[in-house]
């Protein structure tokens, strides 16, 4: 097991490399204006409201077969799809940057993790060394070990000690790997 400062200096890698990998970046960030040059790429690639984007419909391709193939996708599958298709568009919104980060602190051998995000609001994120027997929708029963890993807010942090979070958003694991 890891100790609090070796596993947030885990999320603060794998920020980096998200970072690495999002050239063209997130469409649903506020942009300052030196990069509303590049709003077009971003909003093509990854989407908006008003479309899917190029990348979540590969991602919803994969999906699509992998259902065929076996009958159903799991939450895994998502996630593995999100950062296959994201880290090769170079684009995504959280639920992509967070399946990025995950998927790389996986691969670095980093446990317990959980990708998450809240039930209530449109945000994902990935926490590192949730206590598994805690209430995932009630953030203060995680432990005191907990680390958040928030590429798209880019923050790597104790969760007791992010902003993120608050009593009345509940959460909700959307895969969890011990």
């Amino acid at each position: 097991m890891n100790t609090i400062s070796e596993n947030i200096a885990f999320a603060k890698a794998a920020i980096d490399y998200v970072n690495i990998k999002m050239d063209i970046g997130a469409s649903n960030k506020v942009w300052p204006i030196s990069e509303w040059w590049g709003k077009g790429a971003k909003i093509a690639c990854a989407g908006s409201y008003l479309n899917e984007g190029e990348m979540r419909v590969q991602v919803r391709k994969t999906l699509k077969s992998v259902k065929q193939a076996s009958g159903k996708y799991t939450n895994e599958d998502v996630l593995n799809s999100q950062a296959e298709w994201a880290s090769l568009y170079g684009c995504g919104n959280c639920g992509e940057q967070s399946s990025i980060a995950f998927v790389f602190l996986r691969n670095k051998g980093v446990r317990s993790l959980d990708w998450m995000h809240f039930i209530d609001r449109d945000h994902a994120f990935v926490i590192i060394n949730r206590q598994a027997a805690s209430d995932e929708k009630d953030y203060k029963s995680w432990g005191a070990d907990a680390v958040l890993c928030d590429p798209w807010k880019s923050e790597a942090c104790l969760v007791s000690k992010s902003s993120l979070f608050s009593p009345i958003l509940k959460t909700e694991s959307l895969f969890r790997l011990d």
